[in-house]
């Protein structure tokens, strides 16, 4: 399913879940939503990510995939680990 960046968005806001699979066209801007614990897996996005500030985000989803910068700064709950793996296979910033 093909979503634009401000349908995913909106869905994410009101607590909609996404489907797996979903593609994102644009740049998704999710950053300071606390109540985020997971992102749908196969997620792939055609710009950046910006996760800033997801303090409940425990994950990232299997078969991430982001064509620009992945922001994580403020996930609190991201281990070291799945930050160091991100920085091996993304721009994390």
């Amino acid at each position: 399913m093909i979503y634009s960046a401000k349908q995913a968005t909106i869905a994410i806001l009101k607590g909609t879940a996404l489907p797996d699979n979903l593609q994102v066209s644009g740049s998704l801007y999710l950053n300071g939503c606390t109540g985020l614990t997971a992102l749908p897996d196969n997620l792939q996005v055609s710009g950046s990510l910006d996760l800033r500030g997801c303090t409940k985000l425990k994950a990232l989803p299997d078969n991430l995939q982001v064509s620009g910068e992945l922001y994580l700064r403020g996930c609190k709950r991201l281990t070291a680990t799945i930050r160091n793996a991100a920085k091996k296979r993304y721009r994390v910033r």
